[in-house]
């Protein structure tokens, strides 16, 4: 246990048996292993949450990463969310070829590029961060960014995605489980990383 608790790297990697540093939780991860999703239940109820996607490949090349939220721990999954997106995409020689703006309401939240969707190829997959905000709250609206890269499936380039909004749940509803998935086929491999952060004011 000593070593655990004298140990930074134990501690960065949320190490089980580490401890919290500077109101950072050591997080749980989920590993990919040809699965339909992967699933974040009993969440946390802290002011913000943090999802570390960590080379993501899709099984079907041209695939969507998609998010859900649930307010009764994955009995059901929420189906109303406004957001914004930004889409850049570069080609492989660094020259910028595209950007795209939208405005886009759904019943799932459409995290990478959806035309042309993610590339499965092994050398560049999708990386990035979701983070979720007043999750565990009963009086805030339920907001969410993100930002995460990856391989164009039918162009050469390399898109880089942001995006923002809310989910549309009643304020006094909590929001206690996460699932990602791709639109088509299974995440081949690949890791998502939570951790959250300790409540800064009462809500």
């Amino acid at each position: 246990m000593r070593a655990l608790r004298d140990n930074p790297l134990a501690i960065a990697e949320a190490t089980s048996g580490a401890p919290a540093i500077s109101g950072v939780n050591p997080g749980t991860v989920q590993t990919a292993s040809a699965s339909a999703t992967l699933t974040f239940t009993n969440l946390p109820t802290k002011d913000l949450i943090e999802f570390e996607l960590i080379s993501l490949k899709p099984a079907t090349s041209g695939a969507v990463l998609q998010m859900q939220v649930s307010t009764n721990n994955g009995s059901s999954w929420v189906t109303n969310y406004s957001y914004a997106k930004r889409i850049s995409e570069v080609s492989t020689g660094g020259v910028a070829s595209s950007t795209q703006e939208g405005e886009y309401t759904g019943t799932k939240v459409d995290l990478s590029q959806t035309s042309g969707g993610v590339n499965n190829g092994s050398n560049n997959p999708l990386c990035g961060v979701v983070q979720l905000f007043s999750a565990g709250s009963t009086t805030l609206v339920k907001q969410l960014t993100w930002s995460c890269t990856h391989a164009n499936n039918t162009s050469s380039g390399i898109a880089f995605v942001s995006g923002g909004g809310f989910v549309g749940v009643a304020t006094s509803s909590q929001i206690n489980a996460v699932k990602f998935y791709f639109s088509s086929g299974n995440i081949t491999n690949g890791s998502i990383a939570m951790r959250s952060r300790r409540n800064t004011a009462t809500n």
